[in-house]
């Protein structure tokens, strides 16, 4: 009697904890590259440090990463929640308590992409740069050629110096 009574609870604490729960957990880790490296990381508005770095997120939520690095635009990566096998797993075996026990907690779901690799580019901005000519070298008309990263002209600026 006492076997089937501990058998009894057993199967029904089972049955009240979701599979996904038990497998993996309501987190998730999320494996953040940059290239360059050294470039910070935000998450949801919040800085977590800089690449590379392995951060732990909520599986129920979709999520915002944001890599900056001075001298380069930031760029911004979506992180998706949809539900996992887990899911199925206790509309096999834990029944709807599982189920719903998983769905709340956020045990049900997975992050995608689990690993994601920024390379960042270049900003276009000169911003802040400062173009040094020496006074020999300035005639009445001076053009300033920039380029993009293949060498390819991407704007010619043509400057006409005149004497105050």
């Amino acid at each position: 009697m006492k076997l089937s009574l501990f058998s009894s609870i057993a199967i029904c604490l089972w049955m009240a904890i979701g599979c996904g729960t038990i497998i993996h957990g309501t987190m998730q880790d999320i494996t953040i590259n940059s290239t360059p490296a050294n470039a910070a990381l935000w998450v949801d508005g919040v800085e977590m440090g800089k690449t590379p770095a392995t951060v732990n997120l909520r599986r129920k939520d979709e999520h915002q990463i944001r890599v900056v690095k001075e001298g380069y635009r930031d760029l911004e990566v979506k992180v998706e929640s949809n539900t996992n096998g887990a899911l199925f797993g206790n509309i096999l075996f834990g029944g709807l308590i599982g189920c719903i026990v998983d769905l709340s907690n956020g045990a049900a779901y997975s992050l995608s992409p689990d690993e994601i690799t920024i390379n960042l580019a270049q900003a276009d901005s000169i911003s802040g740069t400062t173009i040094r000519v020496a006074p020999d070298d300035l005639q009445r008309i001076h053009r300033v050629r920039f380029t993009d990263e293949t060498g390819e002209t991407a704007f010619l600026l043509t400057v006409n110096w005149e004497e105050e």
